[in-house]
């Protein structure tokens, strides 16, 4: 994979895995869904890592097969219309019967502040669209309510050995 390291978020269209079919035909059988992927760069504190979005995008049956038979939509090529995959969590399930984001490397339920985590990856043709992970919307809400203005005095309880440091 690193040797044809590509950056530049192109969106691809790939054959599901399972069937080797481009497109699935769900419960309707109007609409199906086709696997895209993208390669990115993420940076978790300073770490770098390559990782591999996969979503999966709906659309009409009808209009699949149109765009497949003009060239448009094909397996391993960029999606005719440009985005990007995001990541939403939650605590909260997004869809019913949604399982809970799981480590793959222990197979064990990701927790956060002792509750477990649901993520969800979407394709976005918004490129103004951002990841909502958990620890970092967690993270800016914690800082948001400890701001304070410049002017403005913060008081707080100073215990013995803190009076007797300050009083020096």
């Amino acid at each position: 994979m690193l040797e044809n390291l590509d950056l530049s978020g192109k969106v691809i269209a790939r054959c599901n895995p399972e069937t080797g079919e481009l497109f699935v035909v769900g419960n309707n059988p109007e609409y199906c869904s086709i696997r895209v992927e993208s390669s990115v760069l993420e940076n978790d504190e300073g770490f770098w890592t390559l990782k591999t979005r996969s979503a999966k995008i709906r659309l009409q049956v009808a209009l699949a097969k149109v765009m497949m038979s003009k060239g448009l939509l094909k397996d391993s090529h960029e999606l005719p219309i440009k985005g990007k995959i995001i990541i939403r969590e939650s605590f909260e399930p997004f869809y019913d019967g949604q399982m809970m984001k799981i480590n793959p490397s222990t197979g064990e339920v990701i927790h956060f502040m002792s509750r477990p985590v649901y993520r969800q990856s979407i394709f976005t043709s918004s490129m103004d669209e951002r990841d909502m992970l958990i620890k970092e919307y967690w993270a800016s809400t914690l800082t948001a309510d400890n701001r304070h203005s410049s002017g403005e005095t913060v008081s707080f309880e100073m215990d013995e050995s803190m009076q007797k440091e300050f009083a020096a």
